[in-house]
């Protein structure tokens, strides 16, 4: 871990240069450029909202009061947090098949290449996250100071995308079946975080099960320090962080080993 985090601060400058150029890239040639990162989650708050809440007639757990716009908010923070780790989970599968010129070149720190796109990645989601604040003040939520503790509480996140990613890059250069394994296991991921419903709403006998998915923690925290609808945890969130930071240990030593023969396969 130490060794990858030295030669992300020593190469800093190129870590950002790429990423910026990822983040340009995603919307080159379009339109509307950089305003999709807007648009899309504007577009996906509303729907979702409008299938959930109107077509459905989803309740956010047993006996809850919450409106359709306070639901399609809590909704909307789960699904953040589930972008910040799905995009570049997803990404890790074909990033170095994406970049076999830079793979090849002796000096050239590899591990820039999943890195930056957690980083895009989460440049993108800044206009999420802020789209959500915004949606908070104006349906009559207030500016606490546990708003101080939503950067902090989403760093397990950030780590954990980190881990995954660098271990998954590695093996799809070796195993091209890990992106659709990934697909699947991804999908199966998305409809057992509470995202679209609460933990108390999954049969009490299930619940202890729902931890085990780090990502739990880590949406109720957000919503937590942002929302102030639930009690703020902090020793699940400190369990979570340790869990994240031994899976980017993993990925580290995995990548790390495995690097000096991707240029062999690719």
């Amino acid at each position: 871990m130490l060794s990858t985090l030295k030669d992300l601060i020593r190469h800093r400058q190129l870590l950002w240069q790429f990423s910026n150029r990822d983040v340009a890239q995603r919307y080159k040639g379009s339109y509307f450029g950089l305003t999709w990162a807007l648009i899309q989650p504007l577009l996906m708050l509303v729907v979702y909202s409008f299938v959930f809440t109107q077509v459905f007639k989803v309740k956010w757990g047993t006996g809850s009061d919450m409106n359709q716009f306070q639901f399609a908010i809590t909704m909307f923070a789960g699904l953040i947090v589930f972008q910040i780790f799905s995009d570049p989970v997803y990404r890790s599968t074909s990033i170095l098949q994406s970049n076999p010129n830079f793979i090849k070149r002796v000096v050239f720190p590899l591990e820039i290449l999943p890195i930056s796109s957690i980083i895009s990645s989460f440049i993108l989601q800044l206009f999420s996250i802020v789209i959500y604040l915004v949606a908070l003040l104006c349906f009559g939520y207030s500016i606490t100071w546990s708003w101080i503790l939503a950067p902090i509480s989403i760093i397990p996140v950030i780590i954990l995308s980190a881990g995954i990613s660098l271990l998954i890059s590695s093996l799809s250069v070796f195993f091209r079946d890990v992106g659709q394994i990934i697909s699947i296991v991804m999908n199966i991921l998305f409809y057992i975080s509470p995202v679209f419903y609460p933990v108390t709403a999954v049969p009490e006998a299930f619940r202890p099960y729902m931890y085990l998915n780090p990502l739990t923690t880590i949406i109720e925290t957000f919503r937590a320090t942002t929302m102030g609808t639930q009690d703020l945890k902090l020793l699940p969130w400190f369990e979570v962080l340790g869990v994240s930071i031994v899976i980017f240990l993993i990925g580290s030593y995995i990548f790390k080993i495995s690097k000096e023969n991707f240029a062999d396969v690719i």
